[in-house]
């Protein structure tokens, strides 16, 4: 800290650890660097403590747009303050500033734009980046972890002197994240239902496609009690 910055015009403060080899910026430089990659942690030093202190993004850039691919939209004022915003990722839980599209009354669909999945889809005041639903969806079905036990190592990345933890909003993050995945998954996001209009609408089973089934793979007037050498 202290040396000169690669842009020349200030001295490097701010150090990255989410980033590897990351040698250290000034303020605007680390900002333009991490464009892309906001949930990566600030370590801004302190002048007077003598260390570097962790912080959101936020603190040093700008609020986080949403729906428009980290650019701010043009019915935002620039001057507009930051919403609070609690956004959790796999390095941890982000207390930050986000700016909402001006375009759409909808806030879900923006968030989901920018690959953050709602708490809630009423109000959101809570999101989770895809990555760590995707991370706490492969822990749970390969190491059998609990959402309260991962949820506590979310906490302990973010501060570990003091985890704070609140289970209840991530476990029902989880659970919708099940849901619509498993829906996306079976086809119905994409009307599968009015193809394949032999099968339950709306369910969830894997059905075996080796079984008679009318209209899929049988003749739905062949009867499905045939004598077992003729199935």
């Amino acid at each position: 800290m202290g040396t000169p910055c690669d842009c020349g015009t200030a001295l490097c403060e701010v150090m990255c650890r989410d980033c590897t080899q990351y040698r250290g910026a000034c303020r605007a430089c680390f900002v333009k660097d991490h464009k892309y990659n906001y949930f990566h942690w600030a370590e801004v030093w302190d002048a007077e403590l003598g260390f570097y202190r962790r912080h959101d993004m936020s603190l040093i850039a700008p609020p986080l747009a949403v729906g428009h691919g980290s650019e701010r939209c043009d019915q935002v004022p620039e001057d507009t303050p930051g919403l609070p915003f609690t956004i959790t990722h796999t390095n941890g839980v982000h207390r930050t500033l986000i700016h909402r599209c001006g375009h759409k009354t909808d806030p879900v669909e923006p968030l989901m734009k920018s690959q953050l999945f709602p708490a809630t889809f009423d109000k959101p005041a809570t999101a989770y980046t895809f990555q760590v639903m995707q991370n706490f969806h492969i822990h749970n079905l390969e190491s059998k972890q609990s959402a309260y036990d991962y949820c506590g190592s979310l906490m302990r990345l973010t501060d570990n002197a003091f985890a704070a933890e609140n289970v209840s909003t991530f476990i029902r993050g989880a659970h919708l994240w099940s849901v619509v995945t498993t829906d996306k998954r079976m086809g119905h996001l994409h009307g599968i239902g009015e193809v394949l209009t032999c099968r339950p609408e709306g369910h969830s089973v894997l059905l075996c496609p080796a079984c008679p089934e009318p209209g899929f793979n049988m003749d739905p007037k062949m009867p499905l009690n045939l004598p077992e050498e003729l199935r």
